[in-house]
């Protein structure tokens, strides 16, 4: 709504980042004034004598963004930063343990304890899973603060850089919209397809069917098919962005 009341407004003279539009907000009070020999100035003019508060309400809404970018850069650089950390971390834990686990396959699986209790190896969580007292022990990757710093560095970065080559708010906004496309169309199909296929291979799969089942939400093709529309259009958007006037 607020987008569609900036648009109706300011029409034709909106900025892409309508914040900028403030920049010459007075508040009804001050005056005009057109400065006579210089052309540029002669066609807009600049106002004058604007009242204290008027004068803070617009340097206020005109840096607020870039105030709203400092302050949530550090925690989204800290997020990102620690979950390429974990994931690196699960993925070699997840290596190790699987190797760990097939060289012990062979005397893990179809076979009791003194007990008389099947002992068995659950290759899902990595956890070896025992009926007796019996426990398989399980590698475990410790973080380390010189990991921490380099994962997060690695999320920090980059965006900096990129930032002394496109200066323009309204460039960044635009790509940076594409990510969405993919939140809403290519994750929770590619989510779906990963946990149908785990599922599959888990020893306790049944095909029962559930209550959450619907039409076009519980079936591996119309994921796929969800998929492949997401990334024609993000591909679509992307080259409309890029090649597109």
């Amino acid at each position: 709504l607020i987008g569609w009341i900036d648009a109706w407004y300011f029409g034709n003279g909106i900025y892409e980042s309508c914040n900028l539009n403030w920049k010459g907000y007075h508040g009804g009070t001050g005056r005009f004034v057109l400065q006579e020999g210089d052309e540029e100035r002669a066609a807009s003019g600049y106002w004058v004598d604007v009242a204290a508060w008027a004068q803070f309400i617009s340097f206020f809404v005109v840096v607020f963004p870039a105030l709203d970018v400092l302050s949530a850069f550090p925690i989204n650089a800290f997020i990102l930063g620690n979950s390429m950390r974990d994931m690196m971390i699960m993925m070699t834990r997840n290596n190790k343990n699987d190797t760990r686990t097939t060289n012990q396959e062979a005397n893990n699986c179809n076979h009791t304890d003194n007990n008389g209790n099947n002992n068995y190896n659950n290759d899902d969580d990595n956890t070896t899973l025992h009926s007796g007292d019996n426990e398989q022990p399980q590698l475990v990757v410790v973080p380390n603060k010189q990991m921490t710093i380099f994962y997060r560095a690695m999320a920090a970065i980059p965006p900096i850089i990129g930032a002394f080559f496109v200066r323009d708010l309204g460039i960044v906004t635009d790509y940076s919209g594409l990510t969405g496309l993919a939140i809403a169309f290519c994750f929770p199909p590619l989510l779906y397809i990963a946990s149908d296929y785990k599922m599959k291979q888990h020893p306790s799969f049944c095909t029962r069917r559930t209550v959450y089942e619907r039409f076009g939400s519980s079936s591996v093709v119309h994921a796929k098919i969800m998929l492949l529309f997401g990334l024609i259009l993000i591909v679509y958007c992307f080259c409309l962005l890029t090649f597109g006037s």
